[in-house]
């Protein structure tokens, strides 16, 4: 996929998806890039199968796994069980993150 060709994909509210692997057939990754707008609420937390890889890309991300919250800047990196609830947030200022998820 050529940068800025990707699919906009509707997951959960607050977010932001654009596929980049939507014209593969038969995936078993999800690779998207994920944008978000500032915002001090704790991010909805959901749940999902397999496994999920995020990287920030610009900003800060606050990535809530469980009972637990990390910061993340550009250049950072989570890999977590998604069958926690989980949710992102920006944190401060307009935020991009890439999630690659195993379902």
């Amino acid at each position: 996929v050529r940068g800025g060709k990707g699919v906009s994909v509707e997951r959960y509210a607050g977010y932001r998806f654009t596929s980049l692997a939507y014209n593969f057939i038969g995936r078993e990754m999800e690779p998207m890039i994920v944008d978000l707008g500032p915002n001090d609420e704790v991010a909805e937390l959901v749940t999902h199968s397999g496994q999920e890889f995020n990287y920030v890309l610009d900003g800060r991300v606050a990535v809530t796994v469980g009972k637990h919250e990390f910061v993340l800047e550009a250049g950072d990196s989570i890999y977590f069980n998604p069958s926690l609830p989980h949710g992102q947030r920006a944190v401060g200022v307009f935020s991009k993150f890439l999630t690659v998820i195993n379902e």
